[in-house]
């Protein structure tokens, strides 16, 4: 015989419904998760306050491994992190993001990744990049005449390093021209027009060094 499960079945059960569930379990138990995330990423980051601000090889393991995890909330608390700790915008630049850059182009030479997790690896460099921009030009010099044309060699994909350079003399006060992509007629209009004070060309290959 098949009992009735009208409308009264539930009637002698208290409140099940969902948003009370969400809110009496669900919700603390994403909050206590969180809050044990942070604190093993702050764990990680004092490594570097007790190695008197430097980075050390294993803050370069970490994030590395946080970035191709495709964790990026995760590497910008980290991020956040060390400088808390005292370690120098500038230091998080040139000897951590550039040092595991460096590290996913020699997993792509050694074809240890594939070459979509490689590109999501570096997308989420450059985004860790912008979030830090506002920090480095924090204590920007006066913008000075000089200026400064930046791009990368004629069918290169490699503007991580060209960003980088960029950001570096934007916080010394230069004016900064950065085309990642530029056609060659618009780069000898652009040295013709602009009058720079240096000309830089990223070259990510040997191939790429002759310049027509």
């Amino acid at each position: 015989m098949i009992k009735d499960r009208g409308s009264n079945a539930f009637k002698k059960y208290p409140d099940t419904s969902l948003p009370s569930t969400i809110e009496s379990e669900i919700i603390p138990r994403l909050l206590i998760a969180q809050r044990q995330k942070i604190s093993e990423l702050s764990k990680k980051g004092a490594s570097t306050k007790k190695s008197g601000q430097f980075v050390s090889p294993n803050n370069i393991e970490e994030l590395l491994k946080l970035i191709l995890d495709s964790d990026i909330e995760d590497s910008k608390l980290y991020l956040r992190t060390l400088l808390n700790n005292g370690l120098k915008i500038e230091k998080l630049y040139t000897e951590l993001l550039q040092p595991v850059a460096r590290q996913l182009g020699v997993y792509w030479e050694e074809d240890s990744l594939d070459f979509s997790t490689i590109t999501v690896a570096l997308w989420q460099i450059h985004q860790l990049m912008y979030f830090l921009s506002p920090e480095l030009m924090g204590n920007r010099k006066a913008i000075l005449k000089n200026k400064i044309l930046l791009f990368s060699a004629l069918g290169s994909q490699h503007t991580l390093g060209l960003f980088m350079l960029s950001e570096f003399f934007r916080k010394n006060g230069w004016q900064v021209h950065a085309d990642p992509s530029p056609s060659e007629e618009d780069i000898f209009l652009m040295i013709k027009e602009k009058q720079f004070d240096i000309v830089g060309i990223s070259i990510g290959s040997v191939d790429q060094k002759k310049f027509h």
